[in-house]
């Protein structure tokens, strides 16, 4: 369903593993995975929400804006309000609504995408790669949208490594917490590499 350059056969027991403790634990039953799966095969075209928020954050350009901020939170959420701006453009002639940082309870999600007619729902939540505080909230903060966002369909984390030193090959924490993601129910993680964020690296 989406593009995977790792070692695929760790990625499918991974996904296995998830699905397999979702279904035990309740938090996903046969039926929506069965319905899950005929919503991704029997409709691949671009007008699909999944399809083109994944397009828009795999080839999304971050201006060099979001860099001439010292605080890692403001880079995240200048980001996120770039991101706002793309979605906005992409999904113009389709009937969804974006929200930027929609608050449920306490929590407050970077964009929230929602269907305006039918009970649809997805996230999008930008981590610095750099950021520890913020990487190490990322489960807990999945888990808890879970629970709180009714009708969620699909999570995406937008990681952005501002350095060379930040991805996830290069740092062992950065990996864990993108497999710890993805080991999530209907969750994807794609990785920002810093091509062209030189301006950050300070």
């Amino acid at each position: 369903m989406t593009e995977y350059d790792g070692d695929k056969t760790a990625f499918v027991d991974r996904l296995r593993n998830s699905l397999k403790r979702s279904i035990e634990d309740g938090d996903l039953t046969y039926e929506d995975l069965v319905d899950f799966l005929r919503d991704e095969f029997e409709s691949n075209g671009p007008e699909r929400a999944t399809t083109c928020i994944r397009h828009t954050l795999e080839g999304f350009t971050i201006s060099p804006c979001a860099g001439y901020k010292d605080s890692q939170a403001v880079r995240e959420r200048w980001i996120s309000s770039e991101l706002y701006q793309a979605l906005q453009y992409e999904l113009a002639d389709l009937p969804y609504e974006i929200t930027q940082e929609a608050t449920f309870g306490r929590s407050s999600i970077d964009l929230l995408i929602t269907h305006a007619h039918d009970d649809r729902n997805y996230l999008i939540e930008v981590k610095l790669a750099g950021n520890y505080n913020s990487r190490e909230r990322l489960l807990s903060q999945l888990r808890k949208y879970r629970k709180k966002v009714p009708y969620l369909r699909r999570s995406f984390v937008f990681m952005v490594a501002e350095r060379e030193r930040d991805l996830p090959e290069n740092k062992a924490s950065v990996k864990h917490a993108i497999q710890e993601a993805e080991d999530e129910p209907q969750t994807e993680v794609i990785v920002k590499p810093p091509t062209g964020l030189e301006y950050s690296a300070g």
